[in-house]
């Protein structure tokens, strides 16, 4: 084959690779890469209509799609600066409004709870549910029973079967870690058995003991140097059982609420299914 041919072939493949698919099958890409869940590459499927097909994004309905893929492949900033111009371009109030609800969804997303509170606000659907959820984020248990009581009003059963997981599972109750620190300087590993590590307790109480003990046989013995190192070594356990029987309630106290959280998410989410 002389390079002429190559040449043609070459600029024929090109030439073909070129020609813009049809938009019905950029959409059937598009759509069978986010049933398998690479969003990804279904953003770059709809980025792709944006850029040969605008005309069919007159409603922004494209960018629309494409904000929730770039939402469910965590690039909220470039899905929020989508949203904004979507919000800005249309006059239909019902867009504006699927618009705000998504922003407010980016926001519960990156932890931005009371300002999400503050956009949700201004809708006038699905607020109830959103607010719901960020309220269970903040921890004000009675402010998300007040929105998912409203959201589910119409819904005789749904409201039944929230009201009953309300009923069996009731709000937290936490350790004080004021408790935990006045049990340990009273008794060193008291603290740690009050957050239920046991393990812990014991050996913090031998520990503070047997170097308390040890210090004041020095003294008695009139081994001051060695009761001066025993006193400062117990002094340093005595301290650390204090600081940790604290950091053990904070850390359970952690644990206790994100189980409830999760449970409470899960939950909702079942009822709406």
């Amino acid at each position: 084959m002389n390079s002429f041919s190559v040449v043609f072939i070459l600029s024929i493949i090109c030439f073909a690779t070129s020609i813009p698919q049809s938009y019905a099958s950029i959409i059937n890409t598009a759509e069978s890469f986010d049933k398998i869940g690479d969003y990804e590459a279904a953003a770059s499927e709809y980025r792709r209509i944006l850029y040969h097909f605008p005309e069919a994004d007159s409603f922004g309905n494209i960018r629309g799609t494409l904000s929730n893929m770039l939402i469910k492949c965590s690039k909220y900033n470039e899905a929020l600066e989508i949203i904004r111009t979507i919000n800005i371009d249309t006059m239909n109030d019902s867009l504006k409004q699927k618009c705000l609800m998504q922003q407010a969804l980016i926001l519960i997303l990156t932890g931005q709870h009371n300002n999400a509170i503050d956009l949700i606000q201004k809708t006038k659907t699905e607020q109830h549910q959103l607010l719901g959820f960020c309220y269970i984020e903040l921890n004000n248990w009675d402010r998300a029973k007040e929105e998912f009581t409203e959201c589910f009003r119409t819904d005789t059963i749904a409201l039944k079967t929230y009201n009953k997981w309300l009923q069996e599972n009731k709000p937290p109750h936490f350790k004080n870690p004021k408790a935990a620190k006045m049990l340990s300087i009273f008794v060193p590993g008291l603290g740690q058995v009050y957050n239920g590590n046991y393990a812990d307790g014991i050996n913090a109480a031998a520990v503070n003991f047997g170097s308390g003990y040890a210090t004041v046989q020095s003294l008695l013995s009139t081994q001051f140097v060695d009761a001066g190192l025993l006193g400062m070594l117990f002094y340093r356990f005595y301290k650390g059982n204090i600081s940790n029987a604290v950091a053990q309630t904070d850390r359970a106290n952690t644990l206790i609420l994100n189980n409830y959280r999760i449970k409470y998410i899960h939950c909702i989410k079942t009822i709406m299914q």
